[in-house]
Order: structure tokens, then sequence, then C-alpha cells
């Protein structure tokens, strides 16, 4: 799967990516996310896009899953601190 940046390039997907983003929206909150939280959201949000986007998915598409995901686990203050990095 391809990621369409916002200058239109394109990157191969990364959910590692993903998962540094959730942490720094965490540390700015201040609300910490355990080990197993993480892998949890970020599983969930992999498979929400395989499921959802076949070839490629921008990035405000991946920010929205995120988001999504963060809210439904229950943490919508990481969520809000994520839509800001």
């Amino acid at each position: 799967m391809k990621v369409i940046k916002r200058n239109g390039r394109e990157q191969k997907f990364d959910l590692d990516k993903i998962k540094i983003s959730i942490e720094r929206a965490s540390d700015d909150t201040k609300i910490p996310l355990t080990r197993s939280d993480s892998e949890n959201i970020s599983k969930k949000i992999e498979k929400d896009i395989l499921r959802d986007y076949k070839e490629f998915i921008n990035y405000t598409q991946i920010r929205k899953v995120v988001e999504k995901n963060l809210v439904k686990e229950g943490f919508e203050k990481i969520a809000e601190a994520y839509k800001n990095i």
C-alpha cells in the first residue's frame, strides 16, 4: 500500500510512523499509553486501513482512521492532541 503525502509524493505505508505519532500525542497530553494499548490501537488502525483502502491512502484518511480508533478505545484527549501534531 502507498501513502500519498501532503506534497503529492508516494511512500510505502509504515505503521511505525503512526505508532510514533500516537506516542507523541500521548506524551503531549501526559496520558501514558501502555505498550499493550499502543499495540492494540495500532493493530486496529492497520486492520481498518487495509480493509478500507487497497492500493492508496492519503494522509488525511490515515489521520481520520487514527483519530476514530483512539476515540473508540477511550483516548479522546490523545485523539485531540494527535489532531494538532
